[in-house]
C-alpha cells in the first residue's frame, strides 16, 4: 500500500496482472497522484508500450476518481477501421469491471464510485455502421466513453451525423464539439480525417467560444505535426501541441516552425506505404514553405532511405520519385 495512488489505479485496471509499474509516459500523461490539466497534444509513443490503456485509464483517473472538473465529461475514441473498434470495446470492458471489482482497495468512492458503476453498465458506446449507439445523448450530464469510426464521430462533430436522424445532428454536434477529449488513434491511417480533426480542434479553442472543454489528442508511433501547420494557426502565430513521447521519458514541444521538408517526409511516407497514391506528390508539390532546393535534397533523401526496402517499389511513385 506504499506506491503512488496513480500506479495502483493503473495496475486495478489491469487486475494486477502486467507485473510492472506503469511507463513514464503513462503517469505524465495522467499527471500522476495529483492530476493534471487537459490540453490539446500529440501521444508518439511506439507500438506496444499501451498507448490505449494509457489515455483511458488517464481519463478516468482524472475525471472519475479525482473528479477533476477541468476534464471533459465524455471521451470519444476515434478509430480509422471497424477491427480496432471492436478491440478496443473488449479492452475498455475488461478495465471498467475489473475497477469496479477492485472499487474498495482503489478508494473509488462516493461520486467517483457513482460515475464508474454509470460507466459500467452503458459504456462503452459503440459507433459504426450496424451498430445501434443506444441513447447516450439523452444523459448529457453523465460520463460517457465513445468508441466509433471516423467516418460516424466526425460526420457527428460536423452536424452531418451518418446513420441517424437529422432531427438529432445537433445534439450529437453540441455534445461531441463541448466537454468531450477526443483521442484520435492510428492517425497515420486516417487521411482527410485527420486533417478534419486538427481544423476542428482550431475551430473550438481559436474561432469559436465553447462553453466547456474540449479537447483533442492524436495519437500513433509515427506522429507528425505537419497537419496542424495551416494558415489558420499561422495567421494567429498558433503554437503547435506539445509532443507526449517515452524516449528518455522526455516530453518535447515544438517551440518554432520545424522544417516543413522534413515534416512532409516524415509524415507522408507511412501514407504512401497504405497505397494514397498521388496525394503525397501533389501536397508535396504545392506546400508554400518547401524551396526547389528542398525539394531536391528530400528527393535524394527518401531515394536513398527506401532503395533497400520491400515497398520502395510501390512507395516512390506515390510520393513522386
Amino acid at each position: 500500500m506504499n506506491s503512488p495512488r496513480f500506479d495502483r489505479f493503473f495496475n486495478g485496471a489491469f487486475n494486477g496482472t502486467t507485473g510492472h509499474e506503469p511507463f513514464d509516459y503513462q503517469r505524465r500523461l495522467a499527471g500522476g497522484d495529483n492530476g493534471t490539466d487537459c490540453r490539446s497534444q500529440l501521444i508518439n509513443i511506439p507500438t506496444g508500450l499501451g498507448k490505449t490503456a494509457a489515455v483511458m485509464l488517464a481519463w478516468l483517473w482524472n475525471r472519475v476518481q479525482l473528479q477533476n472538473p477541468k476534464w471533459p465529461r465524455r471521451l470519444a475514441f476515434c478509430l480509422p477501421m471497424r477491427t480496432l473498434v471492436k478491440q478496443t470495446e473488449v479492452e475498455v470492458q475488461k478495465w471498467l469491471r475489473n475497477l469496479l471489482g477492485k472499487a474498495d482497495e482503489l478508494g473509488v468512492v462516493g461520486q467517483s464510485l457513482e460515475d464508474l458503476k454509470w460507466l459500467q453498465t452503458h459504456s462503452p458506446v459503440i459507433l459504426m455502421g450496424g451498430e445501434d449507439g443506444g441513447e447516450w445523448d439523452i444523459y448529457p450530464e453523465k460520463p460517457a466513453i465513445l468508441i466509433g469510426t471516423q467516418d460516424m464521430l466526425l460526420s457527428r462533430a460536423l452536424n452531418r451525423g451518418y446513420g441517424m436522424s437529422r432531427y438529432r445532428w445537433p445534439t450529437h454536434f453540441g455534445l461531441l464539439n463541448n466537454d468531450c477529449l477526443w483521442v484520435m488513434d492510428e492517425t497515420q491511417l486516417m487521411g482527410p480525417g485527420l486533417w478534419t480533426s486538427g481544423q476542428l480542434d482550431w475551430m473550438r479553442n481559436h474561432r469559436f467560444s465553447i462553453l466547456k472543454p474540449c479537447v483533442t489528442w492524436w495519437m500513433s508511433a509515427t506522429n507528425s505535426p505537419v497537419f496542424l501547420d495551416t494558415p489558420d494557426r499561422r495567421k494567429e502565430a498558433i503554437p503547435l501541441p506539445p509532443v507526449i513521447e517515452s524516449r528518455r521519458g522526455q516530453e518535447r514541444a515544438f517551440k518554432a516552425q520545424p522544417d516543413a521538408a522534413t515534416e512532409l517526409l516524415e509524415g507522408r511516407c507511412a501514407e504512401a506505404k497504405v497505397g494514397k497514391e498521388g496525394r503525397s506528390r501533389s501536397e508535396f508539390q504545392r506546400h508554400p514553405r518547401i524551396s526547389d532546393s528542398q525539394r531536391t535534397r528530400v528527393g535524394h533523401a527518401l531515394a536513398r532511405r527506401v532503395q533497400f526496402s520491400p515497398c520502395s517499389a510501390r512507395t516512390l511513385p506515390c510520393i513522386g520519385w
